[in-house]
């Protein structure tokens, strides 16, 4: 938005009636910290509505119906925001805003995903009515739950836009001033973290000491060494645990450090940013399998994080990037490891314990270089 259009914007919205309506169809209502603060609260209030329908699943409170009171939270979470969207819109439109300009930069995109959400919610319940209630990991790949997961992060993100439109990244910190959009950002996250419980260490405790038998995410039926054989001819179990707790690791290291680099390549992050980034969507997921003990390494982890950036002072690029895209994801791993050891013990050789957490280094390190290229730095200096 030019300066121009600034101008004549901010003194549009001081008066109820436009004197140039085809002025006011050019531009776009200003923001307020409160309409930030307020969009980014109802994003988390969203991830919670959806975590809550996910823990329902998880102990078994739920039927074939598509009318539960899990539901009723969820859909009604993403209907109190599309009372502030919807309204906003509509009132901004008959101050002479065009309706593809109706509301703040980065919040019409918000407007379309409640509107998604919505058809989303229709075609979801069609399916169920063809298809029966989906469990277990078709929950989570189930195409209509997809495109509700798609939705909720467009209606919800509106902030993390919003900041991308407004702020300018060297200037810009602070809690007051990027709080809404750590709360956006750290809620997509936690979204796509509970469509990927499937895949998780926070539920699926594979390193943690337990001999006999191995509780599977989102099941209530438990899987026994005695008569299983995995692809490697083992007559137990012990070998497919490791390999999938391994990857487990890998999934959720690129799920959360994706976003906690790019948004520290971008922003100076305030204090605190990481732990929010990494424990909430971590946190979410432990809940999930009553895994309560796993949250305290998941914040010791994000509080870490922060003491690190705030040395390398973000934003971060080059060296100072590859570094937290090391060591983050390898103190996430051998954080929740320690814990494993020091409460229900663990089975896992250390050679598994080292490699696994080696591998989470490197994950996070490849990362960090999709984002900021090593060569380019070279290409520079010559």
């Amino acid at each position: 938005m030019s300066t121009q259009e600034f101008l004549v914007g901010s003194a549009l919205l001081a008066s109820e009636t436009p004197r140039n309506p085809q002025s006011v169809a050019r531009v776009q209502p200003l923001t307020t910290q409160r309409f930030e603060w307020t969009m980014g609260a109802y994003m988390v209030l969203l991830c919670l509505g959806s975590s809550l329908d996910n823990w329902a699943h998880f102990h078994g409170k739920v039927d074939q119906s598509f009318f539960t009171p899990w539901h009723a939270v969820l859909y009604g979470m993403m209907a109190l925001m599309g009372t502030v969207l919807g309204p906003t819109a509509f009132s901004n439109r008959k101050k002479g805003f065009a309706w593809q300009r109706s509301l703040p930069q980065g919040y019409v995109v918000s407007l379309l995903g409640v509107g998604l959400f919505i058809v989303a919610g229709l075609i979801d319940l069609c399916w169920h009515l063809m298809f029966g209630i989906e469990f277990d990991t078709a929950a989570y790949i189930s195409p209509p739950h997809l495109f509700l997961l798609t939705s909720g992060i467009l209606a919800g993100t509106g902030p993390v836009r919003s900041a991308w439109y407004r702020l300018t990244p060297s200037t810009a910190r602070g809690w007051r001033t990027l709080g809404p959009m750590l709360l956006s950002a750290a809620s997509a996250v936690a979204a796509l973290a509970m469509f990927t419980v499937f895949a998780s260490p926070m539920v699926d405790t594979f390193a943690a000491k337990n001999p006999h038998q191995v509780t599977m995410a989102f099941t209530n039926m438990v899987y026994t060494n005695s008569g299983a054989t995995n692809g490697m001819g083992h007559g137990d179990m012990s070998s497919f645990e490791q390999a999938l707790g391994v990857a487990e690791v890998i999934v959720q290291t690129v799920l959360l450090m994706s976003f906690t680099l790019l948004l520290l390549r971008i922003w100076r992050l305030p204090f605190g940013s990481l732990t929010l980034l990494i424990a909430f969507p971590s946190a979410l997921q432990a809940l999930m399998a009553d895994n309560y003990w796993l949250i305290a390494g998941a914040t010791i982890t994000g509080l870490m994080a922060d003491l690190i950036v705030r040395r390398l002072r973000s934003p971060l690029a080059g060296r100072a990037l590859y570094i937290v895209g090391a060591s983050v994801p390898a103190i996430y791993v051998a954080t929740m490891f320690t814990t494993f050891w020091l409460t229900v013990g663990t089975d896992w050789p250390a050679t598994l314990l080292v490699g696994t957490t080696i591998y989470a280094a490197v994950t996070g390190l490849l990362l960090a270089f999709l984002l900021d290229w090593p060569l380019r730095h070279r290409d520079q200096a010559v």
